[in-house]
């Protein structure tokens, strides 16, 4: 693994993780009306137990994902609200299963049939952090961190009864959702990596540019919840005082 730069060898750039990888891989899809809430965009790092993490979790987590997406010129993914957007999306329909063939029979399957497990998203996630192969995960350094993240991803080692490669692909796949998604959504805080990459946004706001044509966009990016001048419309703030 080259630590220098991208934790992890199927990464060779932050640029390159947008092409075909932000398509989520356990997450049928994230509707805004599930999201009456979501965290202030610019804030700190929160410090207590939020939606769905505890403490513990959380540290875990943090440490997971920035070995995905490690810190350089640009945030890591926790720094950019990765965390936070694990926490929520795992109190949504979402994360409780809803639409996620659950019924089995269980059996190992193959990668054509996609996930095969009897978990919710959060089901998924609690079982796997809580599991002793990760234990002191985030007290390890970079390297020991990358090796024992290889191990999963070549299936190498299992968090119980979870495979370790299903929980490396979910786990990547949905650290890239929020690093890459609307920040309505949770992550992507202050629009990092949209900027990284040179994504306009989704601007929802197209009345004054809708008779102009063979024009340059130059302009900031911002969500669908943002006016074109980049302020927040109409978006309540999180009961976490963010």
């Amino acid at each position: 693994m080259d630590t220098k730069r991208n934790a992890l060898t199927w990464m060779p750039s932050r640029r390159a993780l947008l092409l075909g990888a932000v398509a989520p891989a356990l997450m049928p899809g994230l509707g805004l009306d599930a999201l009456a809430q979501t965290p202030r965009q610019g804030a700190p790092p929160r410090k207590t137990p939020g939606f769905f993490l505890t403490e513990a979790e959380e540290r875990l987590l943090t440490a997971l994902v920035d070995r995905i997406i490690p810190r350089d010129e640009w945030p890591s993914a926790s720094e950019a609200g990765v965390v936070d957007f694990f926490d929520f999306q795992l109190t949504t329909d979402w994360g409780h299963g809803q639409g996620l063939y659950r019924k089995g029979p269980h059996t190992a399957g193959n990668p054509r049939q996609g996930y095969q497990l009897p978990y919710t998203p959060s089901e998924f996630y609690r079982r796997a952090l809580a599991d002793k192969a990760l234990a002191g995960f985030e007290g390890l350094a970079p390297a020991a961190q990358d090796a024992l993240l290889t191990r999963l991803e070549k299936n190498e080692l299992s968090l119980g009864d979870i495979p370790g490669g299903t929980f490396f692909t979910i786990l990547r796949q949905n650290t890239l959702d929020g690093y890459f998604s609307d920040p309505i959504h949770g992550g992507n805080r202050d629009m990092a990596s949209w900027r990284m990459i040179g994504f306009p946004g989704a601007h929802a706001y197209y009345i004054t540019e809708i008779d102009r044509f063979e024009l340059d966009y130059a302009r900031p990016p911002a969500g669908v919840a943002y006016r074109t001048d980049g302020v927040l419309r109409g978006v309540a703030q999180t009961a976490r005082g963010r």
